[in-house]
């Protein structure tokens, strides 16, 4: 029983240091609203000067004012964690009644009715704050805002359509009201709500501000509406210093269906520009890609709010069916390098039969090519894969907490941990990107009891109670509450132990002193030094408890086999614990502890394996402390404990002082063997083999080697030694591998150790392992042959293919010259893929594509297009293009049956009579033809992938008509090339050429004029010439006199039938027959 006590004791320990970190849970600000109004749906936190709030979204609340309710609009609170009584108010933002409109009934009486309606439109469901802006922007929508539009003549109210359009507004930095009395409607489009503009597939069931996002400097608005033009969704980006607008709409997006839904979650972020004020907008998709979900970035020009898309997100390897892929964005900067990272949660991702745990996939700007967002697989994010608990179903920037340098991040699991309460989860950034393993984990039942959904909700990166860190904001709409964190301030301590002696001689009494039972034995004296630094404002002066421990590693199952001990008055004991009040802030305080003495020689049992002194210290918390210090945990127990050790010498000659001679040789076999060089992605691990000698007759004690290779590697393992690795400050690793304690003299040793070179990527050509040969307590005696550097090699290699096709490949143009009113009058649509592949074997960071277009017929007057461009995509990574598309701005319609048939005639093409060519207008070639350039740059690519190009065109038939061109191929060529340090074993499938073939209607008539009245008579005389000779051979052969049988010269079985005769002859063998 009291080993069972132990260990749950040594467990729980275990789990506070890691997973307790400063974020604290025991005394939360709570927040409460009314029960039914979903307060906490949405939580966000806003800097007002030196005032600051959390803001909180009720959206079935009904309160609007201070004094006045609306049934059904939705509530927004700023709630102050310095007001202890009634710390929530209102913000008034819309708490007028329903705009009205007049119309006259049968009797030609005047009637009101309401123009929209707001019970039901959830104001308060989206909230965005700037919390990095001193007097930020707040931003906060009503999704379900319904619009009902004007009584049309001679009909009824309840003829109208509902019209979910949704809105916006923005909210007046001291949060007394809205900056504009309509708000942001981006699909209002006039009271007449019959307009064919308010159909289903176009505005009708917008729903902007479904999601939502604010710009860094608060003047640009970024809305989803994902209901847009049949659920096809769309983003629309609202710039409140010009009162401008630009939409995107997903009719440009052909990969995207009926449903898709795009705008489910919205960001904004730096993807293409370090440090820069031009934001990108991201939206995502949880239905597209049948159902895998799908990640969009788009661009809009603001001199002419013109919006391309940017860049599409690769899907992860291990993406999932229905996993709600794009569920939660988070753009961050995690390694701090001024390029946006990005964070996308799929809640109900599936670890298990039962499903829904959710997950968390990573995605790093390397900024070494436009737009390079790779998905790191190491960086996947799980939380603790608890089945229904929809972990990532949402995300927030935590900000700095640990202060390191790198923001953190928060994501929950709301219905998570014990009860299902719900669980938040805090994860570190780092300078690689983030850490796989939470660092904190907050649950629901530690906060409050019976609280549900904790984590639905999430805001962080604002320091609401000043003092120097950010705290966390935390709804739980199922429990109408909100909570917020706050973080606890971080001590930064060092410790060490200075020892009297480094090394003990069994052979002389150098080490005796008289111990407290009267016996002289060999002995150590321990003195503890400690020194401390707060992050921020001093904190005081901190008490800090501390334990030494003695031979720690030698207690092991109840056997006590420790050879050293403190004397405790007249008894002994293997530790020692003190408290220590330290005065002076970054200056060493030394404390002499306790003298440790040794056993008797014959009681020491093992003299190989050094003394060990661990000492342990902690800051000491007062009982009444309610947002107490705590030490900087980002290391782990490294950070709050220390090791000293002492070695024993024996085997040192006369002089008893050891010098050993050490010398290392070392040398990199690569995979099998096989190899000169590491070819990444061929060769996955490379073998360091050390042979390593002491020429000296002295024992090294101990014997040790040292290996520094580059983080870029990863240490695997090693054979016949134990090594131990660490991260130093440098960046680089080190592996300290022991041969011996000790090591005797006139010894060779030899052992390999495995490296893995799977994340070797970049353009480097080699990079150096360095190898020493040391022993920790004594002085070698020749130094030149203690170290050697090791060169590696690193070649890059990558077989590089491209394919296309044209869909269709084949096109009818009209015989007509027609006005071009919209993008439909141009002519047939085309599609054209272009594929790349990488064969490797290795990846590469990125690879650039050249595509030449068709564009311009030079015969032609203007507009003289060919393939006139309406959008360009790069799908499976996230690569971008270069290029102006629809550069007259022609309309595009959404007509679902205009869709159709454009497609349905490009589809009806007319196949060319076999043998017949046709004119070609290549780029390659000194034609008359204009080719547009379109260079692309494609992200990461590993060995397998593809990345496609999708062109979308139109054929500029009016070009040929007037031309009078007939039928054409028109070649768009493309080639891929590889980044600078990658060779390419072969370069013959670089290149495509992607044909299309342009027919008309109708054949055009003959450029050469008549045909002269002599060639058709002699052509006519000529077939009558040869009618006859041919009628003279057949009659010399005696065509015309073949013999005639008369009808009495046939024969009776003649004229039988077949089958008839059979049953006659069957008859005459076996009798009857029956007919």
């Amino acid at each position: 029983m009291t080993h069972n006590r132990f260990v749950f004791l040594a467990v729980m320990v275990c789990l506070t240091r890691v997973l307790a970190f400063n974020l604290d849970a025991k005394d939360p600000f709570i927040y409460n609203g009314t029960s039914g109004e979903y307060f906490g749906y949405t939580v966000t936190l806003h800097r007002e000067g030196a005032t600051n709030w959390v803001v909180v979204g009720a959206p079935f609340g009904n309160k609007t004012s201070g004094d006045t309710e609306r049934t059904g609009y939705g509530s927004v609170y700023k709630c102050n964690s310095k007001l202890q009584s009634n710390p929530c108010r209102v913000i008034p933002i819309d708490n007028s009644m329903p705009l009205t409109t007049y119309w006259r009934d049968e009797n030609g009486n005047t009637q009101s009715s309401n123009l929209e309606e707001k019970n039901g439109q959830m104001l308060g469901a989206t909230l965005d704050s700037i919390p990095t802006k001193d007097n930020g922007a707040l931003l906060a929508c009503a999704p379900k805002y319904t619009f009902r539009g004007e009584v049309a003549r001679g009909g009824r109210p309840e003829d109208r359509r509902k019209l979910l359009l949704g809105k916006c507004f923005l909210i007046r930095n001291d949060l007394s009201g809205r900056t504009t009395q309509n708000g942001i409607r981006p699909c209002y489009r006039g009271n007449n709500g019959f307009s064919d503009q308010y159909d289903a597939n176009k505005e009708g069931a917008c729903e902007a501000g479904f999601s939502a996002a604010l710009s860094k400097d608060g003047f640009t608005v970024l809305m989803g509406a994902p209901g847009r033009y049949l659920l096809n969704g769309s983003i629309s980006v609202y710039y409140s210093d010009t009162q401008d607008s630009a939409r995107t709409f997903s009719a440009q997006y052909r990969d995207l269906s009926s449903g898709s839904a795009l705008g489910f979650a919205v960001g904004m972020g730096n993807f293409k520009y370090q440090n820069n004020k031009i934001e990108e907008f991201l939206a995502s998709s949880t239905r597209a890609n049948n159902l895998l979900g799908k990640v969009v970035a788009f661009e809009v020009n603001t001199a002419n709010f013109e919006t391309s898309v940017s860049f599409t997100l690769p899907l992860p390897a291990a993406a999932q069916l229905g996993s709600n892929f794009g569920q939660s964005l988070c753009v961050v900067d995690l390694n701090n390098d001024g390029f946006s990272d990005l964070l996308v949660g799929a809640p109900y991702y599936r670890h298990s039969e039962y499903g829904d745990e959710g997950r968390v996939y990573t995605y790093i700007n390397s900024g070494k090519a436009p737009v390079t967002l790779n998905h790191e697989e190491s960086m996947t994010l799980d939380g603790r894969k608890t089945m229904r608990s929809l972990f990532g179903y949402a995300m927030a920037v935590a900000g700095d907490l640990n202060r390191d340098g790198f923001p953190d991040v928060a994501i929950s699991a709301p219905y998570g941990g014990r009860d299902r309460g719900g669980v938040v989860f805090i994860y570190f950034g780092t300078k690689d990107g983030i850490e796989s393993s939470f660092r904190q984990a907050i649950e629901a039942s530690e906060i409050s009891g019976g609280v549900k959904t904790f984590g639905f909700s999430l805001a962080g990166n604002v320091d609401v109670d000043n003092n120097g860190y950010p705290d966390l904001a935390v709804g739980a709409y199922s429990s109408d509450r909100a909570f917020l964190l706050r973080s606890r301030p971080i001590v930064e301590m060092d410790g060490e132990l200075k020892l009297s002696v480094s090394q003990i001689s069994l052979e002389d009494n150098k080490t005796v002193q008289l111990a407290a039972d009267g016996v002289s034995r060999k002995s150590v004296n321990v003195t503890i030094c400690l020194k401390y630094k707060s992050q921020m404002q001093s904190l005081g002066q901190p008490n800090v408890s501390f334990s030494v421990e003695l031979d720690k590693d030698r207690f092991n199952d109840g056997f006590d086999l420790r050879r050293m001990f403190f004397f405790q008055g007249d008894k002994t004991a293997f530790s020692t614990s003190r408290h220590v009040v330290l005065t002076k802030e970054n200056e060493w305080y030394c404390q002499f502890v306790d003298t440790a003495y040794l056993r008797e020689m014959d009681q020491l049992q093992d003299v190989f394996d050094p003394l060990t002194f661990d000492l342990t210290y902690d800051l000491t918390q007062s009982p009444s402390c309610t947002l107490c210090p705590i030490l900087n945990n980002y290391n782990d127990i490294a950070q709050r404990s220390f090791r000293a050790t002492v070695g024993f010498i024996k085997q040192c000659g006369n002089d008893k002082i050891c010098q050993p001679d050490l010398a290392i040789k070392g040398s990199v076999i690569y995979g099998d063997g096989k190899q000169s060089e590491l070819l990444i992605g061929d060769v996955k691990t490379l073998l360091v083999r050390v042979e390593v000698e002491n020429k000296a007759q002295d024992a090294a004690y101990p014997g040790k080697v040292i290996v520094t290779y580059p983080s870029l590697i990863d240490y695997a393992n090693s054979e016949d030694v134990s090594c131990s690795t660490k991260l130093l400050d440098d960046g680089n690793r080190q592996a300290e591998c022991a041969i011996g304690n000790p090591f005797r003299g006139n010894t060779k040793r030899e052992f390999d150790i495995v490296f893995t070179a799977q994340r070797v990527t970049g353009n480097i050509t080699q990079f150096t392992i360095h190898l020493e040969a040391t022993s920790g307590l004594s002085e070698d005696a020749d130094k030149s042959n203690n170290e050697e550097t090791l060169l590696v090699p690193v070649k890059f290699e990558a077989d590089l293919s491209i394919v296309g096709f044209s869909n269709p490949d084949q096109v009818v143009y009209k015989d007509k010259v027609s006005e071009v009113k919209n993008a439909f009058d141009i002519g047939p649509s085309v599609k054209q893929t272009i594929t790349v592949r990488n064969r490797g074997p290795s990846p590469i960071d990125s690879a650039a594509v050249t595509i030449l277009v068709p564009f311009k017929f030079d015969k032609a007057e203007e507009p003289n297009y060919l393939l006139y461009l309406m959008g360009i995509e790069v799908l499976g990574n996230a690569g971008s293009c270069s290029v102006k598309i629809n550069p007259l701005n022609l309309q595009l319609t959404t007509n679902n049956s205009q869709l159709d048939h454009q497609s349905s005639s490009s589809n009806a093409r007319r196949r060319r009579e076999v043998g017949q060519t046709n004119e070609e207008l290549s780029c390659k070639s000194d034609s008359a033809m204009t080719c547009l350039k379109v260079p692309c740059v494609l992200g990461r690519m590993k060995k397998g992938d593809d990345v496609k190009i999708q062109i979308r065109s139109r054929l500029w038939q009016n070009t040929l008509i007037k031309t009078n061109a007939g039928s054409m191929n028109l070649i768009t060529m493309a080639d891929v090339t590889p980044p600078s340090g990658v060779q390419e074993p072969k370069t013959t499938d670089n290149m495509i050429e992607i044909r299309l073939t342009a027919n008309p209607k109708t054949t055009p008539k003959s450029r050469g004029g008549k045909v002269a009245a002599w060639i058709i008579v002699v052509s006519v005389l000529g077939g009558l010439l040869l009618f006859c000779l041919a009628g003279l051979a057949l009659y010399k052969f005696g065509f015309f006199k073949r013999k005639r049988f008369d009808n009495d010269e046939v024969t009776e079985e003649e004229l039988t039938p077949m089958r008839t005769l059979e049953t006659s002859s069957n008859s005459n063998k076996s009798g009857s027959v029956r007919v």
